[in-house]
């Protein structure tokens, strides 16, 4: 904890709580699901159904356990979804696969990128990951506006 390592004051001389209210914000029983109705549960899914969709990203990979865990999960909430695949960067000729389908600027130079994330200033190591993530968000974007989804 931050007191213990001396980052903030300890509790004893400044004591906190992450809630205003707890008194009313800190009970159960404002936490209780509603027994809905078989009608208003029908309405919620159409609702759902009509203005909703669900992609989910994610890099394709060998025994993917994280894809798995979460189709299974939608499926059994009856939530259609989507997959779509991200972008590895690591793949030969990515970035400029990539760049050529819209998902990273074509004036996007990785190597002042990553010149300025190895520099003292910033210190934060191989961003060709980060580059793969902000790409594979573009994707899902063209995906989405492709569809005619609501975002």
């Amino acid at each position: 904890m931050a007191a213990n390592e001396g980052l903030a004051p300890p509790r004893t001389d400044l004591p906190f709580s992450p809630l205003g209210d707890p008194e009313v914000c800190d009970r159960p029983e404002h936490g209780k699901s509603r027994a809905w109705s078989m009608e208003e549960l029908s309405q919620a899914r159409q609702w759902f159904q009509d203005h909703l969709s669900v992609y989910v990203l994610s890099l394709p990979i060998v025994g993917d356990e994280r894809w798995k865990v979460i189709h299974k999960r939608l499926n059994d909430l009856n939530i259609w979804h989507m997959r779509v695949p991200g972008v590895d960067m690591r793949a030969p000729g990515m970035m400029d696969t990539a760049k050529r389908l819209g998902f990273m600027p074509d004036e996007f130079n990785f190597s002042r990128a990553q010149e300025a994330a190895y520099s003292w200033r910033h210190d934060m190591g191989s961003v060709l990951g980060t580059a793969g993530c902000a790409s594979a968000h573009f994707k899902v974007h063209q995906k989405i506006i492709a569809d005619g989804s609501p975002m």
